[in-house]
């Protein structure tokens, strides 16, 4: 019989391996449409994204959802494919085409065959180009994210996110509202605002493909020429949007869930936008703090206390100002420990900083693991995404590496102390308020607000 031996000491990372992100073309056509392709020798199944630069940060304050209910009603039908019969002629091609949209882009995606790309893309450029948006589409669409957005208050995590994301943002920022909308934004749309909000940012300038697969041979651009050459458009106007930080000090929502088992814990409070120039400090500061799995945060809720099964931090990538958060699920009896013990981390990583040990099990990590992220045609066309909608330089992912292996000690520890805020925190659990708020009083963390009922905040079913 195998006998097993403990291991007296931590492995230590080994050298990363050679490896270059695939290099890509960058083609812009007349009317502005750009066209960004990766060869991935040997990936037959290729991958499409058409991003266009809007999302739900460029919606008006009462149209909240209708950049999330124009990508739903997207492929629900064209012009010459009506209703069902586009999605009949894009199974038949033995593919998938849907579309998603954050607070930053809306993305069209196709999934394919490379031997059937060229037919699938045309049917991508027919969603794209001429969407039906039916007033009966529209109408199914909304009910079914309104009951959606019910079913999201009845789950501990989402309701933790939803509280969240409502304590850190003023209540006119865009970014206090999910990007699909609240209920009463989604009930209240009118139909025609859908193509209204479309047809404003979906034009040629503000849109790129991106493709992703063998094209060996492929005459992408020649097949974007011909099936996009001709869409009219000009940039469009878009708004900054609204996001004003709420905290101002430290305080506890606590949302009551009765005889819950676990509290579902949120903490944290408006952090960057993307584009701050110290991205890479930020990165290892956080995989340091909770953002992998030999972080503090884990070391000492999961391994030390045994409170959790998993915790984790990080900074939200946007354009503006993302939350910063710590997130994580413990058992009803040890909430305010554990939130004590959670603050306490943020605190000192803050105050102290960490040690180069900690840096460099991070950057080991984030080195070693950087090749796994793109090992298909999907993951690389979304890297090529991430460089449109973040408006990154050609060279980021190619200089990725040497910019985390450059990252200084003393860089990381000045971003600790300039990026985390210990004493302005938005703490919210949602768990049985019985058995936890006088803990939270007496733990004073700040003031504590009580949700009584697990339903309150939630709208009504209609």
């Amino acid at each position: 019989m195998a006998t097993s031996t403990l291991v007296a000491k931590r492995p230590t990372n080994g050298a990363p391996k050679d490896w270059d992100f695939p290099g890509f073309t960058r083609t812009r056509l007349d009317n502005g449409f750009q066209v960004m392709s990766a060869h991935a020798p040997g990936r037959y199944m290729g991958t499409a994204k058409l991003i266009i630069e809007a999302g739900a940060s460029n919606e008006e304050g009462d149209q909240g959802g209708v950049a999330y209910l124009a990508a739903r009603a997207l492929t629900e039908g064209t012009g010459r494919h009506k209703g069902g019969t586009f999605v009949q002629a894009v199974e038949r091609l033995g593919a998938v085409i849907f579309a998603s949209c954050g607070y930053d882009s809306f993305t069209v995606e196709l999934h394919v065959p490379l031997d059937r790309m060229e037919p699938a893309l045309d049917l991508l450029a027919e969603a794209v180009l001429d969407p039906e948006f039916s007033g009966k589409d529209i109408d199914r669409l909304k009910l079914e994210r309104m009951g959606g957005i019910m079913q999201e208050y009845s789950q501990p995590t989402s309701r933790a996110e939803i509280a969240f994301r409502k304590s850190i943002y003023s209540e006119d920022s865009l970014y206090a509202r999910s990007p699909m909308g609240d209920y009463a934004s989604v009930m209240n749309l009118a139909k025609g605002k859908v193509r209204k909000y479309y047809e404003r940012f979906a034009t040629p300038p503000a849109s790129t493909l991106v493709v992703s697969g063998d094209l060996d041979g492929f005459p992408l651009v020649k097949i974007a020429e011909k099936l996009f050459g001709r869409w009219k458009g000009k940039e469009p106007e878009r708004s900054t949007g609204h996001n004003a930080d709420a905290v101002k000090r430290s305080f506890v929502l606590l949302v009551h869930r009765e005889e819950a088992e676990q509290s579902q814990i949120e903490i944290g409070h408006v952090g960057v936008p993307r584009s701050n120039p110290d991205f890479f400090p930020l990165l290892l500061m956080n995989g340091a703090l909770g953002g992998t799995i030999d972080s503090r945060l884990s070391r000492k809720l999961r391994e030390e206390k045994g409170f959790t099964y998993g915790v984790r931090s990080g900074f939200v990538q946007r354009r503006q100002a993302g939350p910063f958060h710590v997130t994580t699920a413990v058992d009803t009896k040890v909430t305010t420990e554990a939130i004590g013990e959670a603050i306490e981390v943020i605190r000192s990583a803050s105050a102290d900083g960490f040690t180069q040990a900690e840096l460099d099990i991070v950057k080991g990590f984030y080195v070693g693991i950087f090749p796994l992220q793109f090992e298909t045609p999907d993951a690389i066309a979304d890297g090529l995404g991430t460089l449109v909608t973040h408006r990154l330089p050609d060279d980021y992912w190619a200089t990725y590496r040497h910019n985390v292996e450059s990252v200084t000690l003393d860089q990381v520890n000045e971003a600790a102390s300039k990026y985390l805020r210990p004493d302005h925190l938005a703490i919210v659990a949602v768990g049985d308020a019985d058995e936890v708020k006088d803990g939270l009083l007496e733990a004073n963390f700040g003031p504590v607000a009580v949700i009584e009922d697990p339903e309150a905040g939630q709208p009504p079913i209609h």
